[in-house]
């Protein structure tokens, strides 16, 4: 299939931008549209879904709180000497 570069409009900033004849031959390997944003907004996008998505919740010794329901480690898996036994 033969490409041609194209000139797409972002819908975020109305801008301009190149869709090159390599980056249209990659997405349709990989089975992408065209992209709706230009690459400055693109990444600004992922910088704040990042940023929201690592603030959002709390951490609890490098994991997410939401694996243990928001309780404490020692009150989901209790340890009692009974459990140590072989």
């Amino acid at each position: 299939m033969g490409f041609l570069h194209r000139s797409l409009a972002c819908c975020d900033c109305n801008l301009s931008f190149a869709f090159s004849v390599d980056e249209q031959g990659l997405g349709a390997e990989l089975g992408f549209e065209n992209p709706r944003r230009c690459r400055s907004c693109r990444s600004s996008l992922e910088d704040s879904r990042r940023a929201f998505r690592d603030d959002s919740a709390p951490r609890l010794n490098g994991l997410r709180a939401g694996l243990f329901n928001g309780t404490d480690i020692n009150t989901t898996f209790p340890v009692t000497t009974t459990s140590l036994r072989a």
